[in-house]
């Protein structure tokens, strides 16, 4: 009875060990269907087929791949189960191990079971022996603590050199181990106590391949991680022997404890696991290795460092490629192993997120305050090169324009990166902006395309977008970029936190998770103002650099006083037709600043500028980043031309006969300087062009210029058609713009009038022919600016310019004719003035006789006075009296009489005029007809006779006064001449 009960109590011993064999609950309420129905998602797999991304690898069981993309390596439902899974290096699919570029490998990691229960472990392994890679025991595959990777001591190994033999040979192995040997600390010290293939996962705080002093201090029942080169012998360390067999313990690398068997909720069965290579440098083996775990929750935050479910670990070791049998470039196949117990199993699985030789790239996320021109980053190694020189901030002010960015770059791989979709939270405290045509963001490639994000891509906080476009070696990084504005604060002492931003940038091969830092989000503390200084509108020639100027001002708001400004502090922003902002520094004087501007792009640009102090602090010694307000500036780029500007209306009248002035300006678009001496002016007057050389050596960028417009081309009666342009000396000559006038004159009457019409004149004697000209309306004038047209007889004589420079209303001409023959001529004037107004035609009726005799003589004659006495005496002439006789082509006789001499009472003088001739003889005139002078040969050229010249003074006409008294007074009478043609 007793034996009995004995046998019952061992078979219900023996019936719960078999029930706790087949448990796959990891926590209350936990088993591998809940983990699976939170899998996340990844890389679709497919199968372990030979054309697979991955293929089988040596195992007991084979694994498995559920739902596309999780491979079961090992399974709850499979004890003693041994299976591997290794990259596909064959039938073109290429997916290895890039020693010789930088490489990532992601993936979830699912380790179940519990504490004492779960599976011996799982493996991640790089090496360079093939697909058949697995660790033996004997000729059969190694399970139990070797996990398939390590060394096996299941049967007897004489030494760590045999250990290592049954490993994988040219390895490297990060082992994954749930369940750790329950050794005591004094048995592993004494070397009792541990049976083959039990002490394997025993461990050594602090003790590592090189042979460290061990300091054991493990905890039983905790998870650990931990690396090492399977097939070396110094990977092993013998603890003791069973009988005479050694055991051995595996010398855990960087051992790290930590709980990943036993999660508190479904999410946090999955751990995050990142393997990032960097390649040996020139002549070395030894590359960089580091790998994370728990690096990220399932919904892609980074966890808790206080979380025992997902304690983040990282790890950065020398990777020594020569223990692999590789150099830098060599191609290693990468993978894991896992084993199951023959008592206890687990389900081991993977998920693969990033696949190195099928996709290689990085992620960021991180903010611009494009405001303020900083950002907030925890990394610059994926950021637009742009970016990367902004300073790093944690504060933001209110209403600063904030660009939240989600990237990605491609950095090799056999496949180009699908197009991924970005699914990202929206922070609390920013405002969504959407621009005038309901658009919130772009997605920006490299290749220069973009594509803008609607706003109804946001939807309960969240934005969603799928990208369009594939990333390669040509076209490398995409940046999803979303437009915001930072939230105001309550008031200047307050503050808001901005929560980082979590973003999933998922596509068909390849999916990462990337966060922007928290910042926070408060007032300025003063105000930056630029105000511009140059012209509105500036125009420039192709690469001539132009200045853009402004003056800057820092007012402290708390104080309201100016702040000194430091240039040298001071970060110009400047954004080129709506372009990326280009850093620039400007030495000007403090306060002020000059932004150069060339181009070679011909058109209008338009040059925004803001200025940033990143390094203001404000009177409190309180810093800030200020921000100033944006200055546009507009200018035109256009190929160097030659311009003038008018200075004169464009409707002209010419007043009075003088030249027509024009006024202008030149100059080069480009403001570049110049002489005016080296340019020629071109008139076009009617059609008709002249040229001048304009004067002034001076070097200017403007000048000014007189066009002189010839009175005598601008017509009267019609609109005369002006144009002007000037050519520099440059070979060839630049042309400038033409200048066009309409000239008109106004069509005055210009009166001419005959100071006497009939003339009578003799052969040989010139004849004047005099008149006046005026114009109807007063307007002055000069004689210069009048041809006089003649027709003699109904002949066109050649036309004459008048002479006379005197400005007046009226104007006197005189015409003189010096040939005129002998008839009766009709001649007829006119005048024509500069700009062609022609007067009257006035008429002249000229007789010309064939002879001339003409009487020269004084209206009055006077003698010397006398005094009364009773004698009688002769009286003397006064002066000259100017007889003279003009004769042409005759003979002629002169005599005179004269009247009786009375004076004013009528009383007749005692005496009278006489003459007394050359001979002394004397004649009384008085009522008697006496000959003075006479010509009796003809001369057919005109002669002129001074009669009264060549009287001696006691000949020709003298007084004789008689004897007796004569009453005094003045007497006065007539002399009559009479010139005759006859002898």
């Amino acid at each position: 009875m007793r034996k009995l009960s004995l046998w019952i109590i061992y078979s219900m011993v023996f019936l719960l060990t078999l029930m706790a064999t087949n448990i796959t609950t990891i926590n209350a309420g936990f088993n591998d269907t809940d983990i699976m129905n939170v899998s996340p998602s990844g890389i679709n797999i497919g199968s372990l087929s030979p054309t697979s991304l991955f293929v089988q690898g040596p195992d007991t069981l084979p694994s498995t791949v559920e739902k596309g993309n999780v491979v079961q390596v090992i399974n709850s439902k499979n004890n003693s189960q041994v299976s591997s899974v290794w990259s596909n290096r064959d039938n073109g699919v290429d997916n290895y191990f890039d020693t010789g570029n930088k490489q990532t490998i992601s993936a979830w990691l699912f380790l179940s079971g519990t504490q004492a229960y779960g599976s011996e472990g799982m493996a991640f392994v790089l090496q360079n022996s093939g697909t058949s890679a697995i660790a033996k025991n004997g000729s059969k595959i190694a399970g139990g603590e070797s996990f398939g990777v390590w060394g096996s001591d299941l049967s007897r190994k004489s030494s760590t050199t045999a250990m290592a033999a049954s490993a994988i040979q040219n390895s490297w192995a990060l082992e994954f181990d749930g369940v750790p040997n329950k050794l005591t600390t004094a048995q592993v010290n004494s070397g009792t106590g541990g049976t083959l293939g039990q002490t394997l996962d025993s461990y050594q705080q602090g003790m590592d391949m090189y042979g460290n002093v061990p300091n054991r201090g493990f905890r039983d029942f905790m998870s650990h991680l931990a690396w090492a080169y399977p097939g070396l012998p110094k990977a092993y360390f013998k603890m003791g022997t069973s009988g005479i067999n050694p055991y051995y313990e595996l010398v855990h690398n960087d051992a790290y404890e930590t709980d990943f068997v036993t999660p508190q909720t479904a999410q946090l069965a999955w751990h995050h696991f990142t393997i990032t290579y960097t390649p040996p440098e020139a002549g070395s083996t030894v590359a960089k290795l580091t790998y994370k775990f728990n690096d990220k929750t399932l919904a892609g935050l980074k966890p808790s460092e206080h979380d025992m479910d997902q304690t983040p670990i990282s790890q950065t070791i020398d990777l020594d490629l020569k223990y692999l049998n590789a150099t830098a470039g060599t191609p290693l196949y990468y993978g894991f192993t896992a084993a199951n117990s023959t008592n206890n199993s687990a389900t081991n699985a993977v998920v693969f997120e990033e696949l190195p030789s099928i996709v290689e790239a990085d992620g960021n996320a991180y903010v611009v305050d494009e405001t303020n021109k900083t950002k907030v980053s925890s990394s610059t190694d994926v950021m637009k090169d742009s970016d990367k020189t902004l300073a790093e901030t944690t504060t933001v002010h209110p209403k600063d324009k904030l660009r939240f960015n989600y990237m990605l770059k491609y950095q090799s791989g056999k496949q180009d990166m699908k197009p991924v979709t970005a699914t990202a939270n929206i922070p609390d405290n920013v405002t969504v902006d959407a621009d005038s045509k309901g658009n919130i963001g772009k997605v920006i490639y490299e290749d220069g395309d973009s594509e803008v994000i609607p706003s109804d891509a946001v939807k309960n906080g969240e934005l969603s977008f799928p990208t369009t476009k594939a990333l390669s070696l040509n076209n490398k990084w995409a940046d999803v970029q979303l437009n915001t504005t930072a939230n105001d604060v309550p008031d200047t002492q307050s503050a808001l936190q901005v929560p980082l931003s979590h973003a999933t940038l998922e596509g068909e091969n390849y999916k990462t998770d990337v966060q922007t830092p928290p910042f926070m989000i408060q007032a300025s503390r003063a105000t930056f103002t630029l105000t511009k200084t140059s012209a509105d509108k500036v125009t420039t020639s192709p690469n001539l650099p132009v200045d853009l100027t402004g003056d800057m001002k820092i007012v402290e708001n708390d104080t309201n006083k100016n702040q000194t400004i430091d240039n040298n502090d001071i970060d110009f922003y400047v954004s080129i037709d709506d372009g990326d902002a280009k850093l620039v520094k400007d030495t000007s004087v403090n306060g002020k600043f000059t932004i150069p501007f060339s181009s070679a792009d011909v058109g209008d640009h338009t040059i925004t500028v803001r200025a940033v102090d990143p390094k203001y602090v404000g009177s409190d010694g309180i810093a800030d980043t200020l921000s100033s307000n944006t200055v546009t500036y507009n200018v035109t780029v256009a190929d160097k031309q030659l311009k003038i500007n008018s200075d004169s209306p464009s409707d002209l009248t010419a007043v009075g006969n003088t030249d027509l002035s024009i006024d202008a300006t030149d100059n080069y678009n480009d403001s570049s300087s110049f002489k005016n001496s080296d340019m020629t002016l071109h008139t076009v007057v009617n059609g008709t062009e002249t040229t001048s050389k304009l004067s002034g050596d001076d070097s200017i960028t403007s000048g000014k210029f007189t066009a002189n417009i010839p009175a005598k081309l601008i017509e009267a009666g019609k609109t005369n058609k002006v144009d002007i342009y000037l050519t520099d000396s440059a070979t060839p000559a630049l042309k400038s713009n033409t200048l066009s006038y309409n000239v008109t004159v106004p069509d005055t009457a210009l009166n001419l009038t005959a100071d006497k019409t009939d003339l009578t004149t003799f052969v040989n004697k010139d004849t004047t022919l005099s008149g006046k000209i005026s114009y109807a309306d007063g307007t002055e004038f000069k004689n210069s600016d009048m041809t006089l047209h003649i027709n003699v007889d109904g002949t066109d004589q050649a036309s004459e310019q008048l002479t006379g420079d005197t400005n007046a209303a009226t104007n006197s001409f005189d015409k003189v004719f010096s040939d005129l023959s002998v008839k009766a001529h009709t001649i007829t004037l006119y005048v024509t003035d500069t700009h062609g107004r022609k007067s009257n035609s006035q008429v002249y009726n000229v007789n010309v006789l064939d002879k001339e005799l003409f009487l020269e003589s004084k209206g009055e004659y006077d003698f010397q006075f006398i005094r009364a006495n009773d004698r009688a005496q002769t009286i003397d002439r006064q002066d000259d009296w100017g007889i003279q006789v003009e004769s042409t082509n005759t003979v002629w006789t002169l005599t005179a009489e004269s009247s009786t001499l009375v004076n004013k009472s009528g009383d007749a003088f005692n005496g009278g005029l006489i003459f007394i001739d050359k001979n002394g003889d004397t004649s009384s005139l008085q009522n008697n007809p006496v000959l003075i002078d006479k010509d009796t040969k003809v001369n057919p050229t005109r002669e002129t006779t001074d009669v009264s010249k060549f009287w001696a003074k006691n000949q020709g006409v003298l007084l004789h006064v008689n004897s007796g008294l004569v009453p005094s007074g003045n007497y006065n009478g007539t002399i009559t001449w009479n010139l005759s043609d006859s002898v």
